[in-house]
């Protein structure tokens, strides 16, 4: 049906069938969102906030293969790092071993914790093995069951120390000045940092499906409150609390206490949470006071903001009801497992609550201008769905496809937030493009449609003058050139973390501080395991896999990103010189199977149960080799796993006397190194494709919608600007593309396409009755255009906060979100009007042309 000019350029009802139907039903319709919400609302209280680490890593890694199956055996990624530091002197003090005493059984006691992984000097495990005349073989504990009171006996400890000097730069710092103890726990004690330790033994006593007995738990409870009793932790208390509590009663005015790794990590972004709470608050207050200045009623605040809330609640009772069917019903469609709300990626859906009110806005700002021309609710709201409900569920469906493309990064994380948030982006659908003018239809009609954009239609009506009139060559020039630098500075781009400690909080916060003070006295912060599986049992004995042991760690510690390494092949060297009279030219490992065996035989039996476990399983079959790295930068752990992949190819460890048959093979990468290197791996290997499948459905969708190839070419071409020009500044400003990043690159695909799509949308539509292009595109921008630009605004304005959280990465996710948001809104107002008037598409044009084409 043509449209006459006599119409004012808009659709008349009848051609929205669907819009009509829902407005006609508008009470049903809003009874059964209504229904629905509360179902979704019910569904959500389900959510549990966890940050398991699995979750975090891509499950079919061959990394994590290693990681997950050696866990239990080697000790896993939830290893805590402390030292106990001197200000005076040097830690030969009693005063300072009997604190490193009562810290490491204090920790030992905890819930969780695998007692075999917990390494300090004031442990039985930790030995000095010597040969005596008169007694022979001995190993002894360095500083176990007593602590030195006498300076002879600190002078003893400190001859013993230096003599042996397997634990200094490891357990006692170089200088002298720090002692280190680590700790490792349990995974499935850890789902929540939140948790009081009282829960933590409850979910230690769950089976593989979550079932466990009250009356054991009961009993274990009891028991560890007794132990509590006389700790200055308690069972109320998180792990990190506990672990807080533990430090602070070992410092004093000469003794200092630092904790670094993942479970301290998890407990301070976990303390900080009530701010983070306080800045989303201040967000929305933000929001709310833009909307009311701009709408100057109250349907301008209550509509946008029911919306947005319920998208949230659909999104996260989506997510509510995949844990119901996987946890009660067994029934897990997707395959994922474990729905549950990680708090690290809040970011995500604050920009799809966000998306959700800029959708409202536009739909809003559409009814009052339709409202004017009609004066009549149900009519307004007929023609406002009828004219946006194309850029607007094409808009939504790009957004959402932007998201759900992110599920095909093998990380557990990234799945299921690209499941939930896709939903939630496409309930917008319901929430918006149907309740809103539903809604609309009801409320009180707006007594001034006169919105307060005074200033803003000055500068809407000079970017319009600047993308119709004279400035279309300059503006398509400064477009390549900016776009051109783009692509040169996006290859600064890192994956993964850029800097030492963590990119998740800020430099100056006291993790990060710990980090550097005991990266800089012990040259390690992070750790990485190859682990040496054998053919058979007794395998390690064999000399061949000790030696190649021994040479792969040499390699390593060549490299200057590697300050230590640590296996059992470097304690047979020792053992074999002390039972050769203490001779430096037997420091060796025997080139023999019966020379090794026998000293390997001779170390274990001259152990303690757990001394070597973290070196050697119970079948002598495996071993494990720590890396000590200095960090966990990206580039750190790609040159490490380099390094190792290069020396396991080249030196296979066969049968010397049947060459062919393998005796053992090397397999990366455990602990947290290798866990991070493998997500560094995945996501150089998923990035391209999420980005080109988004771009592509993009291309697709928008080509079929409009019917016309250079529909999906045009709106393609301010997405690839946004995204170089973001990975431009994340090179610049050194944020590195890792995990917490890479769903808010994707989720920015959809938005830079979203404004470009409604002020396209309009120019068509009002194309069709100017038959002008340039007043088409002025009249767009003073709509359409105005609404994207207040949006835009509006959510800068918003994200302005986010700059004081005590979240890094979430300061670092707002500014990239609001430079995307400007980058896309100026793509929207002044690119692509201006390549829509320079190159008049005929995906614009089509209405008129067929129109004339007819009375032709």
């Amino acid at each position: 049906m043509a449209i006459s000019k006599d119409s004012g350029g808009r659709l008349p009802s009848e051609t929205s069938p669907i819009g009509r139907f829902f407005i006609r039903n508008a009470k049903a319709v809003v009874v059964v969102v209504a229904v629905l919400t509360i179902l979704f609302a019910i569904a959500a209280t389900r959510v549990e906030l966890q940050t398991p680490t699995i979750d975090l890593f891509p499950k079919d890694h061959p990394y994590v293969e290693t990681y997950v199956e050696y866990e239990d055996i080697f000790g896993g990624a939830n290893v805590i790092v402390l030292t106990l530091e001197v200000k005076e002197g040097d830690v030969f003090q009693t005063d300072t071993l009997e604190k490193l005493r009562t810290i490491t059984k204090s920790l030992e006691l905890l819930p969780a914790v695998n007692n075999y992984s917990v390494l300090s000097l004031a442990q039985r495990k930790i030995k000095i093995t010597t040969v005596d005349e008169i007694e022979g073989f001995k190993s002894d504990p360095v500083m176990w069951p007593d602590v030195p009171q006498t300076s002879e006996e600190l002078e003893e400890l400190r001859r013993k120390i230096y003599a042996h000097g397997q634990y200094r730069g490891t357990l006692i710092s170089g200088d002298d000045k720090s002692l280190m103890i680590l700790a490792g726990f349990f995974e499935k004690g850890l789902r929540s940092a939140s948790d009081p330790l009282r829960d933590v033994l409850v979910d230690m006593a769950r089976d593989d499906e979550g079932n466990y007995d009250p009356e054991e738990v009961q009993k274990n409870i009891e028991i560890m409150e007794n132990v509590a009793s006389e700790q200055v932790w308690s069972l109320d208390d998180t792990l990190f609390q506990a672990i807080q509590k533990i430090a602070k009663n070992a410092e004093d005015d000469n003794h200092i206490v630092r904790m670094i790794g993942r479970p301290i990590l998890l407990g301070y972004i976990s303390e900080g949470f009530p701010q983070l709470a306080k800045i989303f608050f201040l967000t929305i207050i933000a929001i709310l006071i833009s909307l009311v200045m701009y709408f100057r009623s109250f349907r301008g605040v209550l509509i946008p903001m029911t919306t947005a809330f319920g998208s949230a609640i659909w999104g996260v009772g989506f997510l509510g009801i995949l844990s119901y069917l996987a946890e009660v019903q067994g029934i897990d469609p997707i395959g994922l497992g474990g729905y549950h709300f990680n708090p690290l990626v809040i970011v995500v859906p604050f920009i799809i609550s966000a998306r959700a009110l800029s959708h409202s806005v536009q739909l809003i700002e559409r009814y009052d201008e339709e409202y004017k021309h009609y004066n009549d609710r149900q009519e307004a709201a007929i023609a406002t769905f009828g004219g946006l409900s194309k850029p607007g569920i094409l808009s939504i469906v790009t957004d959402a496809a932007g998201v759900f493309m992110v599920a095909i990064t093998p990380i557990p994380l990234m799945q299921k937030l690209a499941v939930m948030g896709g939903f939630w982006i496409m309930s917008i659908v319901v929430t918006d493009m149907i309740l809103n003018p539903v809604m609309l239809s009801i409320l009180p009609p707006p007594k001034d449609t006169k919105h307060a954009a005074g200033i803003l239609n000055k500068i809407l009506s000079a970017m319009t003058r600047a993308s119709t009139e004279r400035h279309q060559k300059a503006i398509i020039a400064v477009t390549v050139v900016i776009f051109a630098l783009g692509i040169y500075f996006a290859r600064n781009l890192v994956i993964g973390d850029v800097h030492p400690g963590t990119p998740m909080l800020w430099p100056s916060h006291q993790y990060n501080q710990d980090t550097a003070a005991i990266g800089e006295r012990f040259g390690k912060t992070e750790i990485l395991s190859v682990v040496v599986e054998g053919a058979e049992r007794d395998a390690i004995k064999h000399p061949k896999i000790l030696m190649t042991m021994e040479k792969f760690q040499r390699d390593m510690e060549a490299m200057p990103e590697v300050s230590s390494t640590s296996s059992i092949a470097d304690l047979l060297p020792g053992l074999v010189r002390i039972m050769h009279s203490s001779h430096p030219f037997w420091e060796l490992i025997p080139e023999n199977l019966r020379d090794s065996g026998f000293y390997l035989g001779m170390l274990i039996q001259g152990s303690e149960p757990g001394d070597l476990d973290r070196f050697l399983d119970r079948k002598i079959q495996n071993a494990n080799i720590s890396i000590y790295l200095k960090d966990h930068k990206g580039t750190t752990l790609r040159a490490v796993i380099a390094e190792a992949r290069k020396f396991i190819e080249e030196n296979p460890i066969d049968d010397p006397d049947n060459p062919g048959t393998p005796l053992a093979k090397m397999r990366l990468a455990g602990n947290l190194g290798g866990l991070l290197a493998a997500v560094n791996e995945t996501i150089v290997a998923s990035e391209l494709k999420v980005t080109i499948l988004a771009f592509a459905f993009v291309f697709v969708l928008c080509a079929l919608t409009y019917k016309s190839v250079w529909a999906g070419i045009y709106f393609l071409i301010p997405i690839t600007i946004s995204n170089y020009l973001t990975y431009a500044l994340m090179g610049a400003v050194g944020i590195g593309l890792d995990v917490n990043a890479l769903p808010v690159v994707a989720l920015g695909v959809g938005l830079g396409v979203d404004y470009g799509l409604y002020v396209v949308g309009r120019i068509e539509e009002s194309y069709a009755v100017h038959h002008d292009l340039k007043k088409a595109t002025s009249e767009a921008m003073l709509t359409a255009g105005r609404a994207v630009f207040f949006t835009a605004a509006t959510m800068v304005v918003g994200i302005i906060f986010w700059a004081f959280s005590f979240l890094r990465f979430q300061a670092e996710m707002g500014m990239l979100l609001a430079f995307w948001m400007v980058i896309s809104m100026l793509g929207g107002l002044i690119l692509l009007p201006t390549l829509v008037v320079t190159f008049k598409p005929k995906f614009v044009t089509h209405r008129v042309d067929t129109e004339r084409a007819a009375k032709a």
